[in-house]
């Protein structure tokens, strides 16, 4: 969904604002046709995705806390394990951004002055191109 915007960015200098906030209505009638019609569609019940099954879904910190014996929260917390692995990518993109030659200095350098970076032989389209796709990707 990045590349869209990135694309248009650099092609015709569209806003990246503008075209994100129209592509939401291009993904939300996407995926409303993806579930209503097609291998998804259920024959006697519309607009409906296939069930889960019970043993596919993640688990909380406090099932996880259950079963290994402990009591990590009361109350029954439903924060699942995915907010581990958010802490964990949060300083992976922060070293990228802030610690590495690409992301730090020209993502960074980029973002702040594109003429600037042309004259230090820098191929700004593909950097914006490349961190438009990334930022899409999240």
């Amino acid at each position: 969904m990045g590349l869209v915007p990135g694309a248009l960015k650099l092609r015709f200098g569209a806003s990246e604002i503008v075209t994100c906030i129209m592509l939401n209505y291009v993904a939300q009638l996407f995926n409303n046709y993806i579930v209503s019609s097609g291998i998804f569609k259920h024959p006697y019940i519309d607009q409906r995705t296939p069930y889960i099954l019970d043993n596919a879904h993640i688990k909380s910190l406090s099932e996880i806390g259950r079963e290994h014996g402990t009591i990590m929260f009361r109350g029954g917390v439903q924060l699942n394990s995915m907010f581990i692995l958010a802490i964990v990518l949060s300083v992976l993109v922060y070293i990228l951004i802030y610690k590495t030659k690409w992301g730090g200095y020209k993502i960074r350098a980029v973002g702040l002055n594109a003429k600037a970076t042309t004259a230090n032989r820098l191929n700004t389209n593909k950097i914006m191109l490349v961190a438009m796709c990334v930022s899409g990707g999240q």
